[in-house]
This record gives C-alpha cells, structure tokens and sequence, in this order.
C-alpha cells in the first residue's frame, strides 16, 4: 500500500496590520488618513522622560485649547513690511494646555513619521512639565497614538525593529491602547512568538471584544498552531462582525476541512464564492476540498477556474499538478498535464518552495522519470521544514525504487500542502 501522507498544516495568510482608528475619543480629533505612506525620513522616537508616570489618568471629555491671540502689527507697520506680517503671529501659550492643542491639531491631518514626531515631542515637552492628571492623560494617549501610527508606517516601510519598538512605547504611554497592543501581536506571530502574540490578541479582546480585525487575526494565528476547534470560533465571531467578508468564509472553511467537518467545509466556501465569485484562492480551496471528499471532477473544474481566473496563482497549479500525478481514481491520472502543472507552480513560486518541488517530483515519477523525480524531491527535503521531511524523505524512497506515488482517496491533493500562500 501506498504510504499515507500527512494532513494539511494549514498556514494563514500572513497577519495583515489593522487599518488605523481614530486618536483617542478624548483627544477631540478627527479621523486621520489611513495608510498614508510617510515622507521617508525616520526620527528617533523620543525617550520617555525619566520622571515620567505611565499609570492611568481618569480621561477628560475636552481640553482646553489655551489658545491667545497676539494681535501686534506695529512693528511690521513701521518697517513698511505689513502684508508680510500674519495677523495671529502665535495660536498657542507655551504650556502644557498651549502644547496639547497644538498636538492636537497637528493629528488632524498627520500622515507621515516626520508629522507623529512633531505631535510626540509637543506631548513630551507638555508632559515635562508635570501638568495635573487630568492633562498628563489625554497626553499620555495622544502620545501613545503617535507611536503607533509610526509604528504602522514603519511595518509598510520593512522595518520591523523599529515599528515594535514603536508599539512598545505607545503600549507604555496608555497600557490600554488596544490598537497598538493588536499590531505588536500581530509584529509578534510574523516573528513566531506565537505564546506572546495570544497574549497580546487576548488583552486587545478583553479591553475591545468587538474588535473583529483581533478575532480574525487571533484565529489565524491558532490556525497555524493547529489549533483548529478555537480558529473556527474566532472566525465566527469575527463573521458577526464583518458579515459580507469572502475572505474569513473561506478562512474558516479551511479550519473546518481540518477538523474533517466537509459539510461545514463546503457551505464556507460556497459562501465566500457567492461574495467573491472571481476569487481564484477560494476555487482552489474548494477544488482542494472536493478532491479529499473523492470527488475529482469538481475538484479538476475548480483548480481549472482558479488557473483561468488568476493564471499567476501557483496554488492552483500545484494542486492540479498533485492530483492529476497522484489520484487514486486512475481517470483522472494524466502525467504530462501534472508536468506541466507542477513545472508552472515552480516557476510562480519560489526557487525553495518544497511543496511546488514535491508537486513536481510526483509529477515526473507518475510519467516513470524516476531519476528526475529522486532529484528533485532531494531538493525539496533540502528546503522542507523539519516536520515535513519524514514525509518527504518516504516518498523520496519511492522514488528510487521505481514506483510513483499514489494517494488514498482521502488523501488526494493533502500531500501538496499549502504552508504559505505564493500570492503577496
């Protein structure tokens, strides 16, 4: 008999970043731009001063602008220089009232580090000056939200180290941002902190339990663990919030294929189609889903539909390629169409990608190229993570041998798993 292969380790797409909020309620600002790319220049984020308190403050419903008016054009007048002379030469005191309503404003219409920067100094030199609690509050957290929107702009711009540090400052300015706490989770399961990420996702939930961004990120993450049964109530509660989302039906279609509940599986992904008709990912998954169910020629329809909807969607390749190699109904067997398959997977993945290589390799044993097969299902050991190589390595022994691989029923696209989406 045929070895069988391992199941699914379903990986989530890669954690996305929440889309920003709004500053702090009590900080009287609208809504800045979302995602608004940054200018490029990076400052150093300012130190906390060292007689800083970060406990809490009760919050204030308004501050007070502290604005004065300085009407003086005597001066300009006698130079002859009037219309050069602006009549409100200052809008702010210089106090920490002055100070704040100048952050304020600047947050209206913020976009770039350079902008946070300016609004994180202006709190800095405010919270010097030791105002009363009522004041060092809302400081505090418009402080705390300039951080964070650098620590946004900075995810875009690559930098990792610097966005967490970022987060962590704004996470010690208001230990209840809820925003920044979510994005370090989600800066935290990209590194594969995975214990401290559910950490993160559980505290934004207790301080936001509507946050349906946190509920879907939360169950990707446990998706990634494994952790299937938690996953699919995550993505549920994050469905409650978000209703109209193609994409947590198909998330959570692909938790319940690995729990085994098919039906619950399909009515997913026939859901998330019905959202997203020309989604070349979810035609995949349910191709994928139909073909463990033993039914192939749905499965073959649907891979075919991805491929002609996106024809850069390597996973749809490498599941074709895998069962029309590997299908235990001989029909539905054909080498030369799972080269080909398998050989444009390769080519829209990356050189390393062990799942497209072993597509390929069962590909070239299935039309009896043992020879090629043995080569490159090494390859693909040489880049498999290690709890993959074991089922690599049995095949790879096939192989050499001078038999090709060949699925169970239940079994028959699972081998190609997709650890990580090819498409960005």
């Amino acid at each position: 008999d045929s070895e069988q292969v391992s199941t699914i380790r379903f990986a989530p797409e890669p954690l996305t970043q929440p889309t920003s909020v709004a500053p702090p309620a009590d900080s009287n600002l609208a809504s800045p731009a979302d995602r608004v790319a940054s200018d490029g220049s990076i400052r150093d984020p300012f130190e906390l001063p060292a007689n800083l308190s970060v406990g809490s403050a009760e919050p204030i419903q308004s501050a007070s602008p502290g604005k004065e008016l300085i009407e003086s054009r005597e001066g300009a007048i006698a130079s002859g220089n009037a219309s050069a002379l602006p009549l409100v030469i200052s809008d702010y005191s210089e106090s920490p009232d002055g100070w704040f309503a100048e952050a304020q404003q600047l947050a209206q219409n913020a976009a770039s580090i350079d902008d946070m920067t300016a609004i994180i100094e202006l709190c800095q030199r405010a919270l010097a000056e030791a105002p009363p609690a009522e004041l060092a509050g809302p400081l505090r957290r418009l402080a705390g939200w300039a951080h964070n929107r650098c620590g946004e702009i900075q995810i875009e711009q690559g930098l990792q180290a610097e966005a967490t540090r970022n987060f962590q400052i704004a996470i010690s300015l208001d230990p209840n941002c809820s925003l920044a706490i979510h994005n370090r989770a989600v800066t935290l399961a990209q590194q594969n902190e995975s214990e401290a990420a559910l950490r993160d996702f559980n505290r934004v939930l207790e301080l936001n339990p509507g946050l349906s961004v946190a509920y879907r990120n939360r169950a990707e993450l446990l998706s990634s663990l494994g952790r299937f049964d938690e996953a699919v109530r995550d993505y549920t509660r994050a469905i409650d919030g978000l209703p109209e989302t193609a994409e947590l039906y198909r998330a959570r279609g692909i938790a319940q294929q690995r729990l085994g509940n098919f039906d619950e599986a399909a009515a997913d992904l026939d859901r998330a189609l019905n959202l997203a008709p020309n989604d070349a990912d979810t035609y995949t998954q349910r191709g994928n889903l139909s073909a463990e169910r033993g039914e192939f020629e749905p499965a073959v329809n649907d891979l075919s539909r991805a491929i002609a909807i996106d024809p850069n969607w390597a996973d749809a390749y490498r599941s074709l390629a895998w069962l029309h190699a590997t299908c235990p109904d001989a029909r539905y067997r054909d080498p030369q169409q799972a080269i080909a398959a398998a050989e444009q997977a390769a080519k829209l993945s990356p050189p390393t990608d062990c799942f497209a290589l072993d597509a390929l390799a069962a590909a070239h044993a299935s039309a009896g190229n043992f020879d090629d097969a043995a080569r490159i299902a090494e390859q693909a050991i040489a880049s498999a993570p290690p709890d993959y190589v074991e089922t690599l390595r049995q095949r790879l022994n096939l192989y050499q041998q001078g038999q090709p691989f060949t699925n169970q029923p239940a079994d028959s696209v699972r081998a190609a798993s997709h650890e990580a989406s090819t498409r960005k």
